[in-house]
């Protein structure tokens, strides 16, 4: 699974990416600016569609878990 999209908001571009190898059971996501002011990423570890853990951020971002739901994942 891949998700690559471009949030516009007044004066910023946000991107975000999420890719999921579903034989592994794990991926990886990224947000960061057009301008270079903002970047986070992390990892995702899954098990039987479940979001276990996750990396490289205290709290998963909104935008992160919405997608996971929206594909099927229990967040």
């Amino acid at each position: 699974m891949n998700l690559e999209t471009t949030i516009i908001k007044p004066n910023k571009q946000i991107n975000i990416n999420i890719k999921i190898d579903l034989i592994k059971q794990y991926g990886y996501f990224e947000i960061y600016s057009s301008n270079n002011n903002y970047y986070t990423e992390g990892g995702l570890w899954f098990a039987d569609g479940m979001l276990i853990d996750y990396d490289g951020v205290y709290e998963l971002p909104q935008t992160i878990k919405t997608q996971l739901k929206k594909w099927g994942f229990e967040v």
